[in-house]
């Protein structure tokens, strides 16, 4: 997987460095210091590749190395002026050295050249799996004549009439000193940065390579845990030899913070789990609990519940583990050929078959006492990852018991993952029901086979009996996904809306009001519950708001949407909903029905589908089977569905219709969000 590394720092005579001896260590050359009056050269095992890029109005001489940094030496005077900017840049592994040349290159001229810097580029290549670059870049302008400028301007002060303010305690025109660039600012860097991840992508994409990075540090992506710190050469060779460094010290204090981070996130996600699927459970007898189960790694296939970027990082942390180096080689060779994969459903499947190799592959070689063939996928996921974490293999006793462990909590696993995203969930079930339906009645239309005559069944050979209890058996359990599903539907509308009746709802009607409920979260009004339930579309986002997550989507690795956004679309129903809000939005500009059309096209077929078969269900009208005029409540009217979400009174209202339930605040409507 790809990693992003950028960093940026200057190269300073008041920290003891030299401009040519930095360019020396980093190009590999020798090099004369005239300003010290002697050479530096530091041998490499492998040469780098460098390179030496100017703008036009800069001189010929800036292309020669040991001319272009002594130079830089003379023209900065001061005992602690500030010689060189220095880039160290992290090159994708993923693309061959041809193309990480053309990617830096490209992105140097952009964004150092072309601003007037002077860029003086050198590749390693020296350790395996590491290729980066350095990069120095002059700190100076250069005039149009091609000799040195000035880093800051003198501005005068003008009073009103436009003189100059002359000050007469310090005998002067009043003056303030002004930047010629904005290379030293921080929102300069910051574009840099940015400006770095999309040029990986776009090279990435171009590849056709599914995957991306960003620029944006762990605090930004919403991470809780710590970055390590970079070692740096000395550093790192000193970790070698067995001996503590500074920056080696502090991470490993960072690892222990991560180490408990993660255990603690992982008793909260069992938790969350728990108490998801314990009132839905106990519904369900154990033999129906194992049938959902089962349907529910089913549906986590078929739909993608969790993101495949999961995977892949999962994956990646594997892989990058000393423990699991030797045991799970096949990974490392067949992870490019899962990043070229775009469809998602195909890449999840991939994925999940990749996990599951290794961890089998991990297991054999690191704990062979475990007989792996008696494992769940599940479980055997769960070893290695809680191995990896634990940077070290587990005892006997710690293995069976993180086995036992893990084996109660994958029936809470997977359920979770049924009710995770209902709205695909019960698309997928009734699909699946469908397509069985039809070919159960092929085959009874084939052996003259009536459902309600047992004897017609009873007369058939052993051989057609077998094969019609195999398409009879997951039509029950089709079934009873969608009747679990409804169940937690109610449940829900329950907990959020306690002044709603869900009895009266049909299925449809539940399964809305409980997306409106997950769709606009805290923002749920009862303006939105009305429009649901009087099929009308709800709108979460102003135009504007729209258009610019539109554009945000549109974006590779979406940099110009937030962390609670990302994660928000990284749920298939809510960026469905999300559609169907586009879709009936009347007032998008020009520009903002293209974007709207781009993102269609570039990126979420699966999500049009999804729109299609809504456009269906409209024009059938579902939403008003078994209804009357909308009127919801056992035919009280509309009415008084506002009545009751307002908490007002309704004289004309029979009262065995509805049981109120009081409120702690004394209205109708509480959700508890």
């Amino acid at each position: 997987m790809a990693i992003y590394h950028f960093e940026a720092k200057v190269i300073s005579r008041g920290k003891g460095q030299s401009a040519i001896a930095s360019a020396s260590y980093r190009s590999g050359e020798k090099l004369y210091s005239e300003r010290y009056n002697k050479f530096n050269f530091y041998g490499r095992s492998v040469a780098p590749k460098t390179f030496i890029l100017k703008p036009s109005n800069a001189p010929d001489w800036t292309l020669d190395r040991q001319k272009l940094w002594n130079e830089v030496e003379k023209i900065e005077k001061s005992k602690n002026a500030r010689l060189a900017r220095d880039f160290i840049l992290a090159l994708p592994s993923e693309l061959n050295e041809e193309e990480q040349e053309e990617l830096l290159l490209d992105y140097c001229q952009e964004n150092f050249v072309n601003n007037g810097m002077v860029a003086d580029i050198a590749i390693h290549r020296d350790k395996d799996g590491n290729p980066h670059a350095h990069i120095m870049t002059t700190n100076r302008p250069f005039k149009e004549n091609g000799d040195w400028g000035t880093r800051q301007k003198k501005v005068y002060h003008y009073d009103e009439q436009g003189n100059k303010i002359y000050d007469k305690e310090k005998k002067t025109y009043q003056c303030s000193t002004e930047k010629t660039t904005d290379w030293d600012s921080k929102e300069r860097l910051k574009q840099w940065r940015e400006n770095w991840a999309i040029a990986i992508n776009n090279s990435l994409e171009k590849k056709g390579l599914n995957i991306t990075v960003t620029d944006k540090s762990f605090k930004e992506q919403g991470k809780k845990e710590l970055p390590t710190k970079h070692l740096g050469s000395y550093a790192h060779q000193l970790e070698l030899k067995g001996l503590p460094s500074e920056n080696g010290d502090i991470n490993r204090e960072i690892k222990k913070y991560n180490q408990l981070l993660y255990k603690q996130e992982q008793l909260e996600k069992e938790n969350e789990e728990k108490n998801q699927t314990n009132p839905f459970t106990r519904h369900f007898t154990p033999k129906e609990k194992r049938i959902l189960s089962d349907l529910s790694k089913e549906l986590n296939v078929f739909i993608s519940f969790e993101k495949l970027e999961d995977k892949k990082r999962m994956l990646n942390n594997w892989k990058n583990s000393a423990l699991a180096k030797q045991a799970m080689t096949n990974g490392q060779e067949q992870e490019p050929i899962l990043s070229k994969i775009k469809d998602q459903k195909e890449a999840v499947e991939q994925a999940e078959i990749l996990l599951n190799k290794e961890a089998q592959r991990f297991i054999s070689a690191h704990y062979p006492k475990v007989n792996t063939n008696a494992l769940s996928p599940y479980m055997a996921r769960e070893l290695v990852d809680k191995t990896i974490h634990n940077e070290q293999l587990f005892d006997l006793k710690e293995t069976e018991q993180i086995l036992f462990k893990s084996q109660q909590q994958e029936l809470s696993h997977n359920l979770s993952l049924l009710l995770k995203d209902p709205y695909i969930s019960v698309r997928v079930m009734k699909e699946k029901l469908n397509k069985q339906e039809a070919i159960l009645k092929t085959f009874c239309a084939k052996h003259d086979i009536q459902l309600e005559n047992k004897e017609s069944v009873a007369r058939q050979s052993d051989e057609v009996k077998k094969v019609f209890q195999g398409i009879i058996q997951p039509l029950a359990r089709y079934e009873m996904a969608i009747k679990a599903v409804h169940y937690y539907h109610e449940t829900t509308i329950k907990e959020h809306l306690p002044m709603i009746d869900s009895k009266q709802l049909n299925g449809l009607q539940k399964e809305q009001l409980c997306n409106a409920i997950l769709y606009f979260g805290d923002q749920l009004e009862e303006k939105v519950v009305i429009d649901v339930l009087n099929d009308r579309q709800p709108m979460k986002y102003d135009t504007a708001t729209k258009e610019r997550l539109l554009t945000g989507l549109l974006e590779e690795g979406h940099t110009h949407l937030s962390e609670i956004e990302k994660q928000f679309f990284e749920n298939p129903s809510m960026k469905v909903m999300f559609f169907n809000e586009c879709v009936q939005t009347k007032d998008f500009s020009k520009a903002g029905k293209q974007t709207l059309k781009a993102v269609f096209d570039k990126n979420y077929t699966n999500v049009k589908d999804e729109l299609n078969k809504e456009k269906n269900v409209e024009e059938k009208n579902y939403y008003r089977n078994n209804t009357n005029n909308f009127n919801l409540l056992k035919g009280l009217g509309t009415n008084l569905l506002f009545t009751i979400l307002r908490g007002e009174s309704e004289p004309e209202r029979p009262a065995h219709k509805l049981k109120k339930k009081k409120h702690k605040n004394d209205r109708g409507y509480s959700p508890k969000m």
